[in-house]
């Protein structure tokens, strides 16, 4: 597995975002490519799906409510709670695929082949762990930038040294 970074630019902004995954070795950049584009494409259909369902349906409930229906038969009323289910649960599908993030339709498009940090064990991952000891005063940037972020090597200057 090797490490491969989708960058998610928007409009003028650039760079918004970054996803870092792991791809099998022999995975070509054309072909991570296209997965990353297909991911984009899913994700993008699911939001679509859920806007076009004909609004929220309520949630009917686990057991048919027959006091609601006085003039039908029990196995009337029952049929009716199965359609109102049936409707339910197929909003609620397209509510939860819409509400995946983008790196979840990456790992589908892929058929599990692309994986997240998240999905190895720490066992599988190598861990080293730095000790800073005492550098108060020193203003170190050890944690990882954003994608604006400028790239500075080492300590951040002090705000006396600029000038």
């Amino acid at each position: 597995m090797k490490l491969a970074k989708v960058e998610h630019e928007q409009c003028d902004h650039g760079v918004v975002a970054t996803t870092y995954v792991m791809i099998p070795d022999d995975t070509t950049a054309e072909r991570f490519q296209e997965l990353a584009v297909a991911a984009r494409d899913a994700y993008l259909n699911a939001e679509r799906e859920l806007k076009s369902f004909p609004g929220q349906p309520d949630n009917p409930g686990y057991q048919p409510n027959y006091e609601r229906y006085p003039g039908k038969t029990v196995a009337e009323v029952q049929e009716i709670h199965k359609q109102l289910m049936a409707l339910f649960k197929a909003w609620e599908a397209k509510r939860d695929a819409a509400r995946q993030p983008y790196s979840y339709h990456l790992e589908k498009v892929s058929n599990g082949q692309i994986k997240l940090f998240s999905d190895f064990d720490e066992d599988t991952i190598p861990i080293a762990n730095i000790h800073w000891g005492h550098r108060h005063g020193q203003r170190l940037r050890y944690d990882e930038p954003g994608p604006c972020d400028l790239d500075l090597p080492g300590s951040i200057p002090d705000e006396r040294e600029r000038y």
